[in-house]
């Protein structure tokens, strides 16, 4: 049994309805969730990414 403190973070690039999907298949799998939210990213974080994608 996972403890309160615990949390898992996923990264997940589909749609809402995609979101709703997903969310839908892990209370079917009886996956006990707390919270689920979708974030977006931020501008910082995508031009660090592009940054990072142009040295490699």
């Amino acid at each position: 049994m996972l403890a309160e403190a615990q949390s898992l973070c996923v990264h997940f690039s589909g749609d809402v309805q995609a979101s709703a999907a997903l969310l839908r298949s892990l209370i079917t799998a009886g996956i006990p969730l707390t919270d689920f939210h979708r974030t977006q990213e931020s501008l910082e974080s995508i031009f660090l990414k592009m940054g990072h994608q142009q040295m490699s």
